[in-house]
C-alpha cells in the first residue's frame, strides 16, 4: 500500500491523503457511467455536427464532449442561428444539417452532463467527507504506528 511509505506518514498530511484516496475510489466507481455518457454524446454530436471541425472524427468528438462536460463549451461556435439552414450562409463549416435535433441534443447534454453529473460528483464528494474524516483519523494513526 503506497500510502504507508515514509513521505505519506507525516501526521499533518495523513488525513488529507486518506481523504483523497477515498475520493479516488468513489470517482472510479462512478467514472464508468460518466464515460459511457460522454462517449454517447460524442457519437451523437459527431453525427449531428459532422461538418464542424470540433467534431471531425470520433476521437475528437468524444474529447470535445468531455471538455464540454467540464464546462468548456462555446455555444455560438457549435450551434447555428435558429434561422440558419443548409440553403443559407456561405461558410460550409457553419452549417448544421439538423437544427431541431441539434438544439434538442445540446439542451439534453447541458442538462444531463453539466448540471446533473457535475452535481452528482460534488454530492458524492461532500457525502464522503464526513465519513472519511471519521475513518481517516484512525487510518492516520495506524499509518504512524505501522
Amino acid at each position: 500500500h503506497f500510502l504507508r511509505l515514509p513521505p505519506f506518514r507525516f501526521a499533518q498530511f495523513g488525513l488529507y491523503v486518506v481523504m483523497i484516496s477515498t475520493m479516488v475510489v468513489t470517482l472510479v466507481k462512478v467514472i464508468a457511467v460518466v464515460a459511457l455518457l460522454v462517449f454517447s454524446y460524442g457519437v451523437t454530436f459527431l453525427l449531428l455536427f459532422r461538418n464542424k471541425t470540433e467534431f471531425r472524427d470520433l476521437g475528437v468528438a468524444v474529447l470535445r464532449s468531455f471538455t464540454m462536460t467540464l464546462g468548456d463549451f462555446e455555444y455560438t461556435s457549435i450551434l447555428p442561428a435558429p434561422d440558419q439552414n443548409v440553403s443559407h450562409g456561405s461558410d460550409e463549416n457553419a452549417l448544421v444539417f439538423f437544427n431541431g435535433p441539434a438544439y434538442f441534443m445540446f439542451i439534453c447534454f447541458a442538462l444531463s452532463m453539466i448540471i446533473i453529473v457535475s452535481n452528482l460528483l460534488i454530492g458524492l464528494a461532500v457525502g464522503d467527507i464526513g465519513e472519511v474524516q471519521k475513518g481517516a483519523v484512525i487510518e492516520r494513526l495506524s499509518m504512524q504506528v505501522g
